[in-house]
């Protein structure tokens, strides 16, 4: 069966999404930072793989945006598109947990720094590139 992986990271349409009613985006991020990218760059990259297949079979991309965001950095970037002051706040893992129990978070689904920060790609798409091994 023929395949193509595309593993993506944190959506950035998503994050005013995470801003609450005081202006408040939350997340157990601290510091750390993520290339995120847009649901349109995910299809456009999508577009290019379909457009030509058997270039792509058995391959899987990383796909980040052109730049490390931090969550500090986002709410920065979403005052000054809506004009609303948002500031960012670093929940601890149990404030993130607390915080998302009406959503059904449980502690123990993933663990705390497991996650890597894919590398940003270069301009032109595919960002990176790897055959499978059969």
């Amino acid at each position: 069966m023929a395949f193509t992986f595309l593993r993506d990271t944190l959506y950035t349409d998503f994050l005013p999404l995470f801003v609450d009613d005081d202006g408040v985006l939350r997340g157990p991020a601290a510091d750390g930072a993520t290339a995120s990218l847009t649901r349109a760059g995910v299809a456009r990259c999508v577009f290019a793989i379909l457009a030509d297949t058997a270039l792509h079979t058995g391959a899987s991309y990383d796909l980040t945006g052109p730049e490390d965001l931090t969550l500090s950095r986002a709410a920065a970037i979403i005052s000054a598109e809506t004009g609303r002051t948002i500031s960012y706040h670093a929940e601890t893992i149990e404030e993130a947990y607390a915080s998302r129990a009406t959503y059904g978070a449980r502690p123990g689904r993933s663990t705390p720094g497991s996650a890597r920060t894919p590398p940003s790609p270069p301009a032109n798409f595919p960002a990176r590139r790897r055959r499978s091994r059969t």
